[in-house]
């Protein structure tokens, strides 16, 4: 069952970070960080964060890699590779709904975070946009 984005988020003042609070954009993406603040409150975890970051930069776009002239089949912020998870090929949410597809991403993350190319290649690259606290 998806939440709404105002269940997960409680005003930035009444938390620390060590109660759990998302790290804060500082660089001109500044427009997107409620999906940085629904993505760490759905997952609670910033090596999500720092995945995505690695990922897509929060861009919730196709895979512009290349492969055999054809872009790769990836998409979302987390670039699901629709080939190896079928199930997504006909659901239109994950497609339309960035707060869904960041819920399946969390999934899958907390399945196994080394299939993420950007948790095991390029997180580091970009992690200096966001205010940890």
């Amino acid at each position: 069952m998806s939440r709404s984005f105002s269940e997960w988020v409680t005003p930035a003042r009444s938390v620390t970070r060590n109660e759990g609070h998302p790290p804060l954009r500082l660089d001109e993406n500044r427009n997107k960080q409620h999906y940085v603040d629904y993505a760490w409150w759905t997952c609670k975890d910033d090596e999500f964060i720092k995945m995505i970051e690695g990922e897509t930069r929060f861009t919730n776009t196709q895979s512009y890699v290349e492969k055999n002239g054809e872009r790769e089949q990836s998409y979302g912020f987390c670039q699901m590779h629709i080939p190896s998870h079928p199930y997504l090929a006909n659901d239109r949410k994950y497609f339309s709904d960035p707060y869904y597809q960041l819920e399946l991403c969390c999934d899958q993350w907390k399945k196994n975070p080394w299939k993420f190319y950007g948790y095991k290649n390029n997180y580091q690259v970009s992690t200096n946009s966001y205010k940890w606290n």
